[in-house]
């Protein structure tokens, strides 16, 4: 009996060491998956969304300041300098004397290079040309069809130069005339202009 006895304790404390070995390796797993080692999983999923959005394409709302519309410069109103060589050699002037002054004004020898023509195209009014003090002698005239004024400037005291300009939706069109007989009375300015002007009326906007 004392044999088996001895048997059976040494069993139970056996399993007695079983199990506590269990509840210590139980207890050191709980050790691990503690809060503290929590954290990072939750900050990982925190910002997964963020890293999503950029994965994907759909970007956050707007910041960007949009760029501002062009203001208008001008540039739309009609260039003379466009006129066809074609219509500028019909007309009795030198296609190869053709200057560009600016944007919106260019000028022509005429073939015998008696006198110049310059067109230009602005936005001056038949009011402002009169109110300016800076011409005189306007008389109405027609440019092709349309109405239009002629006019000389006010100090032009031999009259090299004439005036002739009409008044289209988009601004004025002026063709002048300088003659380059500065040795002689024998020429017409106005007269010039507008043979110079009737010949090229029909390609103006």
């Amino acid at each position: 009996m004392s044999v088996r006895n001895s048997a059976i304790g040494a069993l139970v404390s056996a399993v007695g060491a079983v199990l506590l070995l269990a509840g210590c390796s139980n207890g050191t797993a709980g050790d691990q998956s503690s809060p503290s080692s929590a954290v990072p999983t939750v900050n990982a999923t925190a910002a997964a969304p963020a890293t999503t959005v950029e994965a994907t394409g759909k970007a956050a709302p707007e910041t960007t300041a949009p760029s501002p519309i062009p203001s208008d410069t001008g540039s739309a109103r009609w260039n003379p300098c466009s006129l066809p060589d074609s219509a500028i050699s019909a007309a009795g002037l030198s296609t190869a004397s053709k200057q560009q002054l600016d944007a919106q004004s260019c000028r022509w020898k005429s073939a015998g290079q008696t006198s110049e023509l310059t067109i230009v195209s602005n936005t001056d009014t038949a009011a402002e040309l009169k109110q300016s003090g800076k011409y005189v002698q306007f008389s109405d005239a027609t440019l092709g069809g349309r109405a239009a004024l002629q006019y000389r400037a006010a100090q032009d005291n031999h009259k090299t130069g004439c005036y002739l300009t009409t008044f289209t939706s988009s601004g004025a069109i002026v063709f002048v005339v300088k003659t380059l007989k500065v040795q002689t009375d024998d020429f017409d300015s106005c007269a010039d202009v507008r043979q110079f002007g009737a010949a090229l009326a029909g390609y103006l906007p």
